[in-house]
This record gives structure tokens, sequence and C-alpha cells, in this order.
């Protein structure tokens, strides 16, 4: 299941109009069903808004887990840990940036950005990583120090 298509599932199961959703992520109603349509991606900033809206992890937003419960200590995600994360896994690993970005079909420069200045990170990008490392998506922005996904 794609993002998108998790994020839709998760509205209606909650009984909530696709319109109160796009007002809280402060976009357009038809910006936020392209988002649910997977026609357009959807910022890490506004996954997390919408993972401390409905008091689930990132991870099942991510579709990491079937667990839809929340036992994050943070509301917020530290960028500068998300960075630190993204650079320790790989070198703990004796990855290149190189190695890390072939696998993850971007460039070396894209992933030396990452693990400098995560802020504008690609949410498919984190969900490779946390995949590949097996570790919390929830873990690696910070927001929980529950490092494996539940």
């Amino acid at each position: 299941m794609s993002i998108g298509e998790k994020i839709a599932n998760i509205r209606v199961n909650k009984n909530i109009e696709s319109k109160k959703i796009a007002k809280l992520l402060n976009i357009s109603n038809k910006e936020y069903n392209m988002i649910e349509n997977n026609m357009r991606s959807i910022s890490i900033r506004k996954l997390n808004q919408l993972s401390n809206f409905y008091r689930v992890s990132l991870d099942y937003i991510f579709g990491l887990t079937n667990n839809p419960q929340n036992d994050n200590t943070r509301d917020t995600i530290d960028y500068r840990y998300l960075s630190f994360s993204l650079a320790f896994f790989r070198k703990k690993q004796h990855l290149t940036q190189r190695f890390i970005a072939k696998l993850f079909h971007v460039s070396p420069a894209t992933v030396g950005k990452y693990e400098r200045y995560s802020y504008n990170i690609n949410p498919l990008y984190l969900y490779s990583y946390a995949k590949y490392f097996n570790i919390s998506i929830d873990y690696l922005c910070g927001k929980t120090l529950k490092k494996e996904v539940l």
C-alpha cells in the first residue's frame, strides 16, 4: 500500500473529510486529493503533521508496521538528529555515500545533502533507508527511543 493509499485509509477509517485534512496541512483540497491518489508527493513535515493528528507513528503511515499505536515521546522531527542518524548507520556498516546513492537510486550529492541537512528529505528515500537498515523511521527522526519497528 502506498503512502497516499495509507493516509486515505486512515482518514476514511477515522471518518474525517479530506477538506479538514487539507486545511490542517494548509493546502487545497485538490492538492490533498492528489496526494491520496499518489499523483503528488507529500513532504516528511506534512506526514509528521498527519502522524501527530491521527496519533499514529510514521512507521505505520509508511507501512513498516501494522501496529497503529504511537509510542513516540516527541511530536516534532529533530532534523539534526535525523541527519546524524543517516550518517551514523551508514558509517556503522562501513558503507560509502556512493554505495547508498546507487542502492537508493539517488546521487552521492543527495546522500551527502541528507546527511548534512535533512529538512527536505524525500520520504521514499527515508522509507528505503529504514527498510535497508531495519530501523524505525520514528527513531531516525528522533521521535522515539525505540530503534526497532514494532
